[in-house]
């Protein structure tokens, strides 16, 4: 489930659950709002914090940052010397 996924899951407390991550984060409410909608990504160790605080995996809550490495990664070696 994505960092959208279970905010967007919890409808009574979803305003509550995005200002908390800004304040755990020191990020701005409006920079949650970009992790939710994929417009942007928290660096790595605001995604430790978020999963601790959510009980969630990185990975789970982040897919799309997994798919990004290893298309950096495939990247790197399609590269071919002459």
């Amino acid at each position: 489930m994505s960092l959208k996924d279970h905010i967007n899951n919890l409808p009574n407390q979803r305003l509550d659950m995005i200002q908390e991550l800004a304040e755990i984060t020191c990020s701005s409410v409006n920079a949650v709002y970009r992790w939710m909608s994929g417009a942007s990504i928290p660096a790595p160790l605001k995604q430790k914090v978020i999963s601790k605080h959510l009980g969630k995996s990185v990975e789970e809550l982040f897919p799309e940052v997994k798919k990004k490495a290893k298309k950096k990664t495939n990247n790197r070696h399609s590269y071919s010397s002459h």
